[in-house]
């Protein structure tokens, strides 16, 4: 027989909003990081701070996120996952308010640094949620839909923020941009999502903090979704990340031009996300999930040693494309292998994903420094490329896992 999770929790008359407002809460995820690296050269300029160093916030934050991850692992085996995705909302209100008011850097750095404490918090629940109410058939969709949502949210937050900020300056951006969402986002979540039952809550206060930690770490398979997770994290640091740059200093584009390519990547990335979620039942996870890292792995190996710029440029496309269809595949994978601790195993997750983006971006950068740009494709392309080799021999899809009766 095929493997079966404990009996998802009864949403009632919540569950034709469910999804929907995961997807608003997975929505206001975004913004934070938009918005800092649109409007970083106004900041600084309104604390005295170059480019250089006013963007050290973002390096707290995601520092602090890193940290946050590593607890919620802890903290997801004794508390609510709703209450804790409240929790991180309202952190993101807070947050808003703060960065939007603050009169030095030194405030500054510490209310963004929020923005990092709050993303460890709701986006491993917010996908924690869906493996806790919804049955095995319907999760990937789930998670391919609110995945996507994080996309839709970097496209509409740009121009957006560009707006609001040319118009009132940076700080409407927080105060009249990521605060209503975040104030609407907890309204909805608040008031649709549903709480766990008596009896769950009363099973969960008896769990010890590291229980979970020892369930994910003794099983093999999760240990190695783990790894690929961050290693193909920081493959695809080759585009998100340096292919902005690469079109501007290779190929002489425009800013404006390189911010519609960059556009145009993040539409593939939001398209491919979504579509996964609705193929992962015929496919499976871990097909799809060696599949995508495999195959923007290539494109991110090529890419950077082209001198013809159209060809470059669909490599990118593509790699997004790829990028969402592996990014929904394992977040399904990793959600399915420990399901008594689905909350420490999605917040170690999320750890795996911000140690990948900082390895990515940092081996990139350092690669760049020494070699300038045509080894940086094949150096973070052959990490992605092990990395989908972890996925294909190392970890285990239980959902296809056959059981002896």
């Amino acid at each position: 027989m095929k493997y079966n999770s404990r009996p998802h929790e009864d949403i009632g008359r919540s569950k034709g909003f469910f999804v929907p407002a995961l997807i608003i809460t997975a929505f206001s995820i975004e913004p934070p990081t938009v918005l800092i690296g649109l409007l970083l050269v106004d900041i600084g300029q309104t604390f005295g701070y170059s480019v250089g160093g006013m963007g050290q916030i973002r390096t707290i934050s995601s520092l602090v996120s890193i940290i946050t991850s590593l607890l919620m692992g802890a903290l997801s085996v004794r508390y609510s996952h709703k209450s804790l995705l409240l929790a991180g909302l309202l952190t993101y209100i807070i947050s808003a308010v703060g960065c939007g008011m603050s009169p030095s850097y030194g405030t500054m750095a510490f209310f963004f640094a929020l923005t990092g404490l709050a993303s460890a918090i709701v986006a491993p629940m917010t996908i924690t949620l869906i493996g806790d109410f919804l049955p095995q058939q319907e999760r990937s969709s789930a998670i391919g839909s609110i995945i996507s949502s994080r996309s839709l949210s970097y496209l509409v937050a740009s121009p957006v923020l560009g707006f609001i900020a040319g118009s009132w300056g940076w700080r409407m951006g927080f105060l009249g941009y990521l605060l209503p969402i975040s104030l609407l986002s907890f309204l909805i979540a608040s008031s649709i999502l549903p709480s766990e039952n008596r009896e769950a809550s009363l099973s969960k206060s008896r769990l010890q903090y590291l229980e979970g930690f020892k369930r994910v770490f003794s099983n093999h398979s999760a240990v190695a979704c783990l790894l690929g997770t961050a290693l193909s994290m920081a493959a695809w640091q080759g585009i998100l990340f340096f292919s902005a740059s690469f079109f501007r200093q290779h190929f002489l584009v425009s800013r404006n031009t390189t911010a519609i390519f960059v556009s145009v990547m993040a539409f593939c990335f939001m398209v491919s996300s979504y579509t996964s979620g609705h193929l992962t039942n015929k496919f499976g996870r871990k097909l799809l999930t060696v599949l995508g890292v495999f195959v923007f792995s290539l494109f991110t190996f090529a890419y950077t040693n082209l001198d013809t710029l159209w060809i470059a440029l669909i490599l990118t496309f593509l790699g997004g494309a790829f990028s969402g269809i592996s990014y929904t595949a394992y977040n399904s994978l990793t959600l399915e292998q420990v399901p008594e601790f689905r909350g420490t195993m999605m917040s170690l997750s999320a750890a795996s994903l911000g140690l990948g983006m900082a390895l990515g971006s940092g081996l990139g950068g350092l690669i760049f420094l020494k070699y300038g740009w045509r080894p940086v494709g094949p150096s973070l392309g052959a990490i992605g490329i092990f990395a989908s080799m972890i996925f294909y021999f190392l970890t285990k899809d239980p959902t296809q896992e056959k059981q002896v009766v």
